[in-house]
């Protein structure tokens, strides 16, 4: 899908059922991913990145391949990688 915004191909590969939801609760996290969908934005779920294949020397475009768990590929101009976080909820157990 084409993002409204940016006019490029958008995709974005969670290791859950949707964006953010180890860090949000389902509800909020469903609704990010419906949001981020309206927007024109392709979700991977439950997907993982295992590594990045560079374009073959002499190619075309500069485009690489996002290796994913299951072996299949996403093909990207660039890669963003954003490593999770993980919650101290050691305050609110208080």
């Amino acid at each position: 899908a084409m993002s409204e915004h940016t006019k490029c191909k958008v995709t974005h590969i969670v290791d859950g059922d949707f964006p953010m939801d180890r860090v949000f609760p389902k509800y909020l996290a469903e609704e990010v991913g419906k949001r981020f969908e309206r927007q024109g934005v392709d979700i991977v779920k439950n997907a993982f990145a295992v590594g990045v294949v560079a374009s073959e020397a002499g190619a075309v475009s500069p485009k690489c391949r996002v290796v994913l768990q299951d072996g299949s590929t996403v093909e990207s101009d660039f890669v963003v990688l954003a490593m999770g976080v993980e919650t101290d909820n050691e305050l609110f157990a208080r």
